[in-house]
């Protein structure tokens, strides 16, 4: 059986080309390597849930203890402007700088950011349907 993945699915290679960004993947990559799904997006690291991308934006200096938090509490991957080798099973997403998120992604990051589903707002649920 195929699931066809819905054109609103946002993935950490979707997420990373939106960005003008670099990904990195774990030296052990998560499960579905570049089509890891991004569901919500948290600014906290003490706030992600399991399966969460972290988005930092706060200074460099607390880049490795809010990342390794954010691992910590099962997130999957991480956003940030410096380098970061990912943990194993994990992504990061390297951007070159922050303004790209305020730039023409950001209803897409402001989106992700609220734990929304891209999917609320269409009348295109169609595109989940399985085929053979």
């Amino acid at each position: 059986m195929v699931i066809n993945r819905s054109p609103f699915e946002v993935t950490c290679q979707s997420l990373t080309a939106a960005l003008n960004g670099k990904l990195t993947l774990g030296e052990i990559p998560p499960l579905h390597r570049e089509d890891t799904l991004i569901n919500r997006i948290s600014l906290d690291s003490k706030s992600i849930r399991m399966g969460d991308t972290y988005l930092h934006c706060a200074s460099l200096n607390s880049l490795l203890s809010d990342a390794a938090e954010a691992y910590e509490h099962g997130a999957n991957g991480i956003v940030c402007v410096s380098p970061l080798p990912p943990l194993a099973g994990g992504f990061t997403i390297t951007i070159p700088s922050l303004e790209s998120i305020h730039g023409s992604q950001y209803s897409l990051i402001s989106h992700l950011l609220s734990g929304g589903s891209l999917l609320e707002h269409t009348e295109h649920l169609h595109h989940l349907r399985r085929s053979a």
